[in-house]
């Protein structure tokens, strides 16, 4: 997890270094928004001809005895303009975190609303973030307009591993639950109330994202709520990133938020039926595959159905991967000289 975390440090801050270009000349050409309660000037990006609108608030901050609480809405206004032209900070053990990125076509209109497409980057609930430049939507905007069929597209932060699902019997008591998915909820409120000053739609949101959007499981910690609220967040964050705390964040079900698990309201018919559009990643096996398999033998003590050995030979015309270079031959060390087999099948 260290060096993910490093990997996305360097990422964030490679996209809050980007050149992000206002319109030269005429500062009326600035792109401005009037929200419910601000004024936002943005940046315009001329490589996409697109407006951003970086770094917007859509909830209370999460410091202080606010930590490990529900996402609360905004209850302030500000005076004046508010700048929205820098990424937010990552959600990875940082309280004051809770922002999200709206991009748009640089000519579009409240007049003539456009669909709106929401993107929650995954990252097993424990990294990710709205800055990371894989999550950047400025591209799947730029597509869509070149297609005939502009959309605006937005990203939020979530809070992550136990600073967005940390549970116990105390912090259930207080009425407070799977924080993270809560922010996600917020922000899409936050969407349906301020959306259309951007000119797009609040009737046709589409949610999109990927991996930890459906996956989740129970957590648990049995220290003082009151205490973990008032520690120095250096002290409490070097905790959670701990070997002895080090796991698999994730939603739990609260009965409220998740009311029970999702197979048994799915039998039981208890679910939203809305449309719903599903994809896969091409090659994500790379993150998955077990390393160290240098044989046929290995292959097939390695729990894999001997079908699969048919299915992808050593030299199969399949066994490449597009995240890897075309020759690319990983080290034999630590991943094993058929790692390509391995994480293709």
């Amino acid at each position: 997890m260290l060096a993910s975390l490093a990997v996305q440090t360097l990422l964030v801050a490679a996209a809050a270094a980007s050149p992000l270009v206002s319109k030269a000349g005429n500062d009326d050409d600035v792109p401005r928004v009037t929200i419910k309660n601000s004024t936002l000037v943005g940046v315009y990006s001329p490589g996409y001809d697109q407006d951003f609108f970086l770094g917007v608030p859509f909830s209370q901050l999460r410091i202080g005895d606010l930590r490990f609480r529900n996402p609360q809405p905004i209850n302030e206004s500000w005076d004046g303009e508010r700048a929205a032209q820098k990424l937010p900070p990552a959600c990875v053990g940082y309280g004051d975190c809770l922002y999200l990125n709206v991009v748009r076509p640089a000519r579009a209109s409240p007049a003539e609303p456009l669909p709106v497409l929401v993107w929650t980057y995954g990252g097993g609930f424990i990294q990710g973030s709205a800055a990371d430049l894989r999550n950047n939507i400025s591209f799947i905007a730029d597509r869509s307009a070149e297609l005939g069929q502009p959309i605006i597209g937005v990203t939020m932060n979530y809070r992550l591993s136990a600073w967005g699902f940390l549970a116990s019997r105390e912090v259930a008591d207080g009425g407070d639950s799977n924080f993270g998915l809560r922010d996600q909820r917020m922000s899409l409120e936050w969407i349906r109330d301020n959306i259309a000053a951007f000119g797009g739609d609040p009737a046709k949101v589409t949610i999109w994202g990927q991996s930890a959007g459906c996956q989740g499981d129970g957590s648990a910690v049995g220290s003082s709520l009151r205490c973990l609220r008032a520690l120095p967040f250096e002290k409490l964050n070097a905790v959670v990133n701990s070997s002895a705390t080090l796991r698999t964040w994730g939603p739990l079900v609260d009965g409220d938020l998740i009311a029970r698990s999702s197979h048994q309201q799915y039998l039981d018919g208890s679910y939203l039926r809305i449309p719903i559009i599903a994809g896969d990643n091409t090659a994500e096996g790379t993150a998955f595959a077990p390393k160290g398999i240098n044989t046929t033998e290995q292959f097939r003590d390695d729990a894999y159905a001997r079908k699969l050995l048919d299915a992808y030979p050593a030299r199969s015309p399949d066994d490449c991967l597009p995240n890897l270079a075309p020759d690319y031959v990983p080290p034999a060390y630590p991943y094993g000289s058929q790692f390509r087999r391995v994480a293709t099948a």
